[in-house]
């Protein structure tokens, strides 16, 4: 899934093939840097994924101009992305 910091809109994603999913909207997560973390056992600690997003963000200039991601590898396994300014990149 996908969070716009920007709007508060989230997207739950699938990886597509050529022919999967007609008619549905298509978009491109793009790239840069990003900081992250692995949550396991996650389904235990779902009322804990935004506050492992903030304490990735301590510190942090991050570009909110870009999604935070959440990948769910598994049940078992989350990994979790927060989008970052690379250095020089201005507001």
């Amino acid at each position: 899934g996908v969070f716009d910091q920007q709007t508060g809109n989230y997207h739950a994603c699938v990886a597509v093939e050529e022919g999967d999913y007609e008619g549905f909207e298509r978009r491109v997560i793009p790239g840069g840097i990003y900081l992250r973390k692995k949550i396991h056992n996650w389904t235990d600690k779902i009322d804990l994924i935004k506050e492992e997003f903030q304490q990735l963000a301590v510190g942090q200039q991050v570009d909110v101009k870009r999604p935070s991601i959440e990948f769910y590898r598994s049940f078992k396994e989350l990994i979790i992305l927060l989008p970052i300014k690379q250095y020089g990149q201005s507001k």
